[in-house]
């Protein structure tokens, strides 16, 4: 009988598998309806929760907790107490009874995430971690900057086009100033007159309407 599951990396491909803990004590990987690992643990898995991409937690009924990243377990330890909620996440805190289950999510929905611990009690609470808190700020406020970056950027780039182009209407008003064109209605003779002493050619041109 399935007891917990979990999506995560498990074999690097970018797509999330399923992970699968069961009565029997095995871990099982599925993608799709294929499965792609078995791990067997010494005592019935009861809890999963993915810390990364690639990288997850268990829990065993038997007090033993620990992380495989991929399907390589990285870390394991056995505690007396039996585990009752698991969840990846920087945080410490002690409760009066026993935590049925924690959540990590913008539970106030004002986009920044909490975790949210229910204990068997009915009592509910909600942390905001400091650490993510600073991180989502610099990330807003390093968004905020390059955005300010940018447009002063495309502002700069605007003046220059400007620029740009005033310069090639005054190149095109110069050369057409310098032009001198001759009327349709004009006739123009020519006579050229060659003097041997000198050994010049002169070119005299005339025009009449």
């Amino acid at each position: 009988m399935v007891t917990t599951m979990e999506m995560c990396d498990v074999d690097d491909d970018g797509v999330m598998e399923l992970v699968a803990g069961a009565e029997d004590n095995t871990l099982r990987v599925y993608k799709g309806d294929e499965m792609l690992y078995d791990m067997g643990e010494p005592g019935k898995i009861r809890q999963l929760s993915r810390i990364r991409q690639d990288t997850f937690a268990f829990a065993l009924e038997n007090g033993q907790i620990g992380v495989y990243q991929k399907k390589t377990k990285t870390w394991k330890i056995k505690h007396k107490q039996k585990v009752t909620a698991l969840l990846g996440v920087d945080f410490n805190n002690n409760y009066a009874s026993a935590i049925s289950k924690l959540l990590y999510a913008d539970f106030r929905m004002q986009g920044t995430m909490q975790v949210i611990c229910c204990t068997t009690e009915g009592e509910i609470k909600g942390f905001s971690l400091v650490a993510q808190s600073r991180m989502e700020k610099s990330s807003t406020a390093e968004a905020a900057s390059n955005a300010g970056a940018i447009g002063d950027l495309n502002r700069e780039k605007q003046t220059l086009m400007s620029e740009l182009s005033a310069l090639a209407g005054d190149d095109t008003a110069t050369k057409a100033s310098c032009m001198q064109y001759i009327p349709k209605d004009i006739k123009v003779s020519c006579r050229i007159d060659l003097d041997i002493k000198k050994s010049p050619v002169f070119l005299f041109c005339s025009h009449h309407v």
